[in-house]
C-alpha cells in the first residue's frame, strides 16, 4: 500500500448479512479467535488507527466491518471461539462467518490470525478448509510475537513449520512493532 493509499483508506460500514455488503472490487478477509488481535492488525496496515473499528474487550466485533482503499475491500471478520458475550450471539457470529465464506463471490485471499501462543485448533483446520474449497489461498498469521523472546521466537518458527503444506504462507507479526506488515501489504498489492 503506497502512502497516497493509506490517505485513501475508509471505513464503508459494518454488515450483518453478505447481501448488503458492496461487491464491486476484489475483497481480502481477516478472521480469527475473538482475542487474535484482528482490528490491532487492520489499523497497522492502514496506518491509520482512527477509521479502524476496535476495542481492547475481545468478541466486540460482531459484524463484518468493510473497509475500502486502493482497489480492493478488507474485511474484518467477527472473532470465533472465546468470546464474553451470550452463547446466542456467538451463534449468530459463526453463522456469519460462513455465511461470509460461502458467498463472498469477490474473495481473493484470507488471512487467518492466530495468538503467536496458540496452536492451530479444529477450528481454524475446519476454516481452513472451508476456503480450501472455495481455492481461496490462506495466509496464517501468527500475531502478538513481540510477546516472545529470541528463543522462543526459533521455537514457535519450529513448531509452525509442521502447518506450511496446509497455508499458502505463515506470517509472524506483530502489529505493535509493525513487524511483517509490509509483507502483508505487498501479498495483497499482488493479487
Amino acid at each position: 500500500m503506497t502512502d497516497k493509499d493509506k490517505k485513501l483508506a475508509k471505513f464503508l460500514g459494518s454488515f450483518a448479512h453478505t447481501k448488503n455488503m458492496p461487491a464491486e472490487k476484489k475483497e481480502i478477509c481477516f478472521l480469527g479467535r475473538s482475542n487474535s488481535g484482528k482490528s490491532s492488525l487492520v489499523s497497522a496496515l492502514f496506518q491509520n488507527p482512527s477509521i479502524v473499528k476496535k476495542s481492547a474487550r475481545p468478541g466486540s466485533t460482531q459484524v463484518v466491518n468493510i473497509y475500502e482503499y486502493a482497489d480492493i475491500y478488507l474485511a474484518d471478520l467477527p472473532g470465533f471461539g472465546y468470546a464474553k458475550v451470550s452463547r446466542n450471539i456467538r451463534e449468530k457470529m459463526s453463522e456469519m462467518i460462513f455465511d461470509y465464506i460461502a458467498h463472498r463471490e469477490n474473495l481473493a485471499a484470507a488471512f487467518l490470525l492466530l495468538d503467536c501462543k496458540r496452536d492451530v485448533g479444529q477450528e481454524e483446520e475446519y476454516i481452513r478448509n472451508l476456503f480450501s474449497d472455495r481455492r481461496v489461498p490462506v495466509q496464517l498469521v501468527l500475531t502478538k510475537t513481540d510477546r516472545l523472546n529470541r528463543k522462543e521466537k526459533e521455537q514457535m518458527k519450529k513448531k509452525f513449520s509442521n502447518y506450511e503444506k496446509m497455508f499458502h504462507n505463515i506470517i509472524f507479526t506483530s502489529a505493535k512493532k509493525n513487524q511483517q506488515i509490509e509483507f502483508i501489504i505487498n501479498f495483497i498489492n499482488s493479487l
